[in-house]
This record gives structure tokens, sequence and C-alpha cells, in this order.
């Protein structure tokens, strides 16, 4: 499994001085589902704005299966096929969504690709049925419900043919209903072989579909096992995470157990 992202020694500061993120080195593997945790202020959506070359690391290196994106901001050729591969959706869906139908916002990718009209006609139908909105096609996006848009966001990054997809608090403020369809998505997307990179403070989905996590707290804190890392306690309350609800789960299942065993012998 190669390289998507290596992140060597970044650092990013705002323009007005504030440190968002300190020497930085990660890795991004193909295919997986990786988690990005950490407390508010931790530097969640800049990492992602950064693996999206949206914005340039204030130091360090950023790497792109193999090759430096320091070095390809500015070069339209690459950043054209860049943005083909590379797909973000961000925390606000209502960033994501400006066209005055979901059917409209969903074609504005592919638009760009230079796709035949009936190619193009294609990939908007498919998508609208993967994500069981066909009844919203025609809707404007600010008429919808909240996990509604979160959808209609999500979708239009896919008829781009993305194969790295950047996920910024997906299930955020999400009824029951629609986090288990978000999380449908994203395992579908494993499915497809391609590499989400999901942030959120959602740390049981995190558990339910990342197979590695980074805890972030403006630096790297921990990484490793979801199940591992987000099971300890003394980390995650000094950096203001609570303990995972299927944490406390599982550890409640093991308690009855051994107190089962115990009964029985």
């Amino acid at each position: 499994m190669g390289e998507v992202f290596a992140l060597r020694n970044v650092s990013y500061t705002y323009p007005t001085g504030q440190e968002a993120l300190l020497d930085i080195s990660m890795k991004v593997m193909e295919g997986e589902i990786l988690g990005i945790v950490g407390p508010n202020g931790a530097g969640k959506s800049t990492l992602l704005m950064l693996l999206d070359a949206l914005i340039p690391p204030t130091s360090g290196e950023i790497f792109f299966r193999g090759i430096r994106l320091n070095d390809k901001l500015r070069d339209r050729k690459f950043m054209y096929e860049f943005r083909k591969k590379v797909s973000l959706v961000f925390q606000d869906p209502d960033v994501q969504l400006f066209s005055s139908t979901v059917r409209k916002d969903i074609a504005f990718g592919p638009e760009h690709l230079g796709l035949n009209p009936a190619e193009l006609e294609r990939r908007i139908d498919e998508t609208l049925k993967v994500f069981r909105i066909e009844h919203l096609a025609q809707r404007h996006p600010y008429n919808l419900s909240y996990g509604e848009k979160r959808k209609a966001a999500i979708a239009t990054v896919y008829p781009i043919g993305s194969d790295v997809i950047l996920l910024d608090e997906p299930t955020s403020n999400l009824d029951l209903r629609s986090r288990r369809e978000v999380i449908g998505l994203m395992k579908e997307f494993e499915d497809e072989g391609k590499t989400v990179v999901v942030s959120s403070h959602d740390l049981d989905l995190i558990l339910e579909v990342a197979s590695r996590v980074y805890v972030l707290n403006r630096r790297i804190i921990a990484e490793g096992d979801p199940w591992s890392v987000l099971s300890d306690e003394e980390l995650l309350e000094r950096n203001d995470m609570e303990v995972p609800k299927l944490i406390e789960i599982k550890k409640l299942k093991e308690e009855l157990m051994n107190l089962a065993h115990a009964i029985q012998r």
C-alpha cells in the first residue's frame, strides 16, 4: 500500500500570527480511511486545507504520491489534474452548495472535466442514485434539512471521480439516521478503493470507519489503531476529549464477562 500524502515537519501560521499547526509529520496511505481527531482549535480543518493544496505550509514539505506539492501550487496543469484526484468536503455544507438546485451543484465539478453531454448527465444521474437523493435534484439547497445538505455536499465530489476524499466533520449536527447514511457512504468509498481522510469530533465515528487515527492538538499527539489510541482515557482528558461511547460499552461488556466468570467459579 503506497503513500498518498507524506508531510514532513509541516507548520502553518495564520496571517494574524496565530500558530495553527506545528511540526506535523504524518502519512496517508492508499485505500485507507484515516481519522483525524482533536479538540476545538486543534488545526484539523487547517490540515485538510493543506492536504487539498488550498493553502501552502508556512514551513515543511508536503508530498502527494511522491511529488513535492510545495513546488506545484502555481503549476496550472498539475493543479488541474490534482483537483480531479483530490476533493475536499467542507465542514459547512453551505460553502459546498451555491447553485439554484442540487442537480446543478452536483454538475458543477464534472462540467469542468471536458466531458461530453451524455457522460456528464450519466454521472449526475448515477450520483443522485448512489446517494439516494433523486428526490432532491430540483430542490434549492437552502431549502433542505441539515442532513440533506450534508449528503448533497458529499455528493458534489462523487461525479468528479476523485480517488482521495477529504471530509471535514461529516456527521456534525446530524440525526441518527443521517449519521448512519453518511457512515454507509464512507464505507462505500472504501469498497471502491478510495482513500478517505476524515476529521471529526465524533470519536465513535472514527472507531466505526477508520483503520488508523492521528490525535492532533496543533502537534501530532498520538497515532495508531483507533481502538487502542482512543481507549487512552488520560490522553483524551489531556486533550479535552471524552471517552467514546463504544469504548465505554466495550469496557462494560468486559466487566460483565469477568463478573459472569467469577460467579461460575
